[in-house]
């Protein structure tokens, strides 16, 4: 079996995939974009392989667009393992196009809640006003909030949201959550269908996006949605930028609707330098890296490991992914 990967992803999970498997000949996109099998320098036109793992350090730190060149132009792929949670880029239903099997990664799902925590907590208990008394040497009493007793809607209840309500939920917060198909096993007080999101805008205090970018879900954040939130409430995108009409987000800003943007996902990335998005003292920009942990690398190596095992033996993979 050829594996194509990243060098310094599959350099950690080497020996582990070698003691499920003695066949593995490795095909390894190097950080420069070239590629090497079994330890030897590769023309580009010759690259084949059954398997390809795009690792989240691919994705954010190497060689991707080599990666996915290879990938949409491969005709012996089988299986592909990716380190992203959603499969919304055309490329992915390209591929799957042939058959391949497809698998997804909730791997990020605890670093991006937690994200999502310490963010909302950030704002609630006024972290940077309290740093900047500090900077000036100021003893002044502050008025916190709590999140205890807060109201969250979470719209987009995969392994990212479902790992935000659990967190949530550990502060004594009522958590909506908000999915097409339900499982059942979703760490949320209610569940609703998208289609009720706009009844309940209203009684949110904190609304946080994880849900996929489709047709039906681009720019769901419109003037609408926006009238209808509470006042003073909180928003959080670690979906996709294009959940957000983002010009009509600035508009409301002066409504306190909301009151406090926290942004790590934007239309355009990276966001331009005159975006006025960066003036605003009601928005909080991260750039797209909430999910930037070394225990999301942890993670999505073993899962990769995981599935590795489960391919090689004819086993029912994790979190495979149905384009029909």
């Amino acid at each position: 079996m050829k594996i194509l990967a990243y060098q310094l992803s599959y350099d950690r999970v080497r020996e582990r995939l070698e003691a499920i498997s003695a066949d593995i000949t490795p095909v390894l996109l190097q950080p420069d974009g070239t590629v090497q099998e079994n330890g030897k320098p590769i023309d580009s036109e010759d690259v084949s392989f059954d398997i390809a793992w795009a690792s989240s350090e691919l994705f954010l730190h190497g060689p991707s667009r080599e990666a996915f060149r290879f990938l949409q132009n491969s005709e012996s792929l089988k299986w592909f393992q990716s380190g992203a949670a959603g499969f919304d880029h055309p490329v992915f239903s390209r591929v799957a196009e042939g058959g391949t099997i497809m698998t997804r990664s909730d791997a990020q799902g605890v670093s991006i809640a937690e994200y999502v925590l310490a963010r909302v907590l950030e704002v609630v208990r006024l972290t940077e006003e309290s740093r900047q008394l500090q900077a000036e040497s100021k003893w002044q009493r502050q008025f916190f909030g709590d999140i205890y007793g807060t109201t969250w809607l979470i719209i987009g209840m995969g392994a990212i949201g479902n790992a935000t309500a659990e967190r949530a939920k550990a502060f004594g917060t009522k958590v909506i959550g908000v999915r097409r198909s339900p499982t059942g096993e979703e760490a949320a007080d209610l569940m609703i269908h998208p289609d009720d999101v706009p009844a309940h805008l209203p009684e949110a205090d904190i609304v946080v996006l994880t849900t996929p970018l489709t047709e039906e879900t681009h720019h769901m954040v419109n003037p609408d949605f926006l009238g209808r939130m509470k006042e003073g409430a909180i928003f959080v995108n670690v979906g996709r930028g294009g959940l957000v009409d983002e010009a009509a987000l600035l508009d409301s800003l002066p409504n306190r609707k909301p009151a406090t943007a926290i942004l790590d996902v934007f239309e355009t990335e990276p966001l331009p330098e005159d975006s006025p998005l960066w003036q605003r003292d009601q928005v909080l920009i991260t750039s797209h890296c909430s999910a930037e942990s070394w225990m999301t690398w942890a993670r999505g190596d073993d899962l990769f490991v995981e599935n590795f095992g489960h391919y090689v033996r004819g086993e029912p993979m994790r979190l495979k992914v149905d384009f029909d």
